[in-house]
């Protein structure tokens, strides 16, 4: 139990120290410059200079304000009405964003009274009298009243519906039509003016000081470039503007100018909302309008970047840790492919064992009979070796004395010196595959 012990904590405490072997290949020594010019100049090249990462960046923030001039126009028949940006851009003023009405449905004087609704229309339950009318049970338009009437107080139906309390008449909101659609609001002039910072830099940026085309002047179909703007007047649409700031302020602070980018993310599904109007002298009656138009979400992102002398030292420090892969390449290859690669395994690893050497030591001292322990004795050492002479080993003797179960000064044996030789000038020069 006691050696299965021993062998795992042998096996667990140890450490392997570094030795240095020159090896003479030009095949190997061609494939390590390789790698290593080729990591260099991808530290270099690529991630200091191409990727900046001697840059240090800041996130922007910022807002927009947004400012839409344009006229358009809805045929009825023979005549014309004239629709300018104050009567479609509702609401008019919008953070981050901006609504431009493309169609609207309107259905006037509105009274909150008594009506019956029918189950054809989308907005009413369609509870008739044969399901019972229950009152005061609310329904998607209005109060159920309990009792029962025909269609729009007319006999023209046979169905009964029940009455409900309610802004009377309901809407009913056809289907589109170029009657109801509003045309030329793709010429529709959009300015958007953004104001930015990067408070770790101290730099604020105002872009659009005055309308520039493209940077931050727009019109509506140039927003809509690549969408189907007919789908989108008609069903109404949700547009994203993105304005990308990247910027180097160690070489463009005055050229920060954004990049825009304009996507439908709605799906097709459209947009509108409905808005009323109040008339009359007691506000009883209401006009309520149908708007379908293009709501476009103005989004401001990017960062910037300015020399930092700690993210430059950071970006060569991770490359100097690459070229370590270099050694580590020419390591493996030695050690698994190369030819004569037993010579360099031979002399790359070499175990050393120090409790050995320390009991071998041990063997050549012995402590005086009778004496305090700060007297010892030493035993008769071998005489000085003259310069050039062969060294012997003292591990190799220890052990066999210890084998032949006595101490004695051996002398060193040709063979030993030979082979002490050999291992010292190995030790001192390079390996030739």
């Amino acid at each position: 139990m006691w050696r299965w012990v021993q062998g795992i904590l042998s096996s667990f405490l140890h450490y392997s120290s570094v030795r240095y072997v020159m090896v003479n290949d030009m095949r190997l020594g061609l494939i390590f410059r390789i790698l290593q010019i080729s990591i260099f100049s991808y530290v270099v090249g690529y991630s200091i200079i191409a990727q900046k990462s001697y840059q240090q960046y800041d996130e922007v923030q910022g807002a927009s304000t947004i400012k839409i001039k344009g006229t358009a126009y809805m045929r009825d028949g023979n005549s014309i009405s004239v629709y300018d940006a104050n009567d479609l851009i509702v609401p008019p003023v919008m953070e981050g964003a901006f609504f431009i009405n493309t169609r609207f449905h309107t259905t006037i004087q509105q009274q909150n009274q008594v009506c019956s609704v029918s189950i054809d229309n989308s907005t009413t339950s369609g509870q008739t009298c044969d399901q019972g009318c229950i009152n005061g049970q609310a329904t998607l338009n209005g109060i159920m009243t309990g009792t029962c009437g025909r269609l729009n107080g007319t006999t023209k139906y046979s169905t009964r519906f029940c009455n409900i309390k309610t802004w009377c008449p309901l809407e009913d909101d056809p289907k589109a039509d170029p009657s109801n659609i509003l045309n030329g609001t793709d010429a529709f002039s959009i300015f958007i003016r953004t104001n930015i910072q990067f408070p770790l830099f101290g730099i604020t940026i105002s872009s659009g000081k005055l309308p520039e085309k493209g940077k931050s002047l727009f019109l509506l179909s140039d927003i809509l470039t690549g969408m189907d703007f007919d789908s989108i007047k008609s069903k109404g649409g949700v547009i994203l503007a993105k304005a990308a700031y990247n910027c180097d302020e160690d070489s463009e602070v005055d050229n920060c100018h954004p990049e825009w980018d304009f996507s439908q993310i709605d799906e097709g599904t459209g947009f509108n909302y409905r808005t009323a109007t109040y008339v009359g002298i007691d506000q009883k009656q209401r006009i309520l309008k149908k708007l379908y138009g293009v709501r476009v979400v103005v989004v401001l992102y990017g960062k910037a970047g300015k020399f930092y002398i700690v993210n430059l030292l950071v970006a060569l420090g991770a490359g100097l840790g690459l070229l370590g892969v270099a050694s580590v390449t020419a390591d493996f290859l030695l050690q698994t492919c190369w030819p004569r690669r037993e010579k360099f395994l031979h002399d790359k690893y070499t175990t050393v064992d120090l409790e050995v050497e320390s009991k071998a030591q041990m063997l050549h001292i012995s402590p005086l009979k009778n004496d305090t322990k700060d007297h010892y004795k030493m035993l008769p050492q071998p005489p000085e070796q003259v310069p050039g002479s062969p060294i012997d080993n003292p591990l190799l003797v220890a052990i066999d004395e210890k084998k032949e179960g006595k101490i004695v000064n051996s002398a060193p044996t040709p063979e030993r010196a030979t082979a002490a030789g050999k291992v010292d000038a190995d030790s001192e020069g390079g390996v030739d595959l």
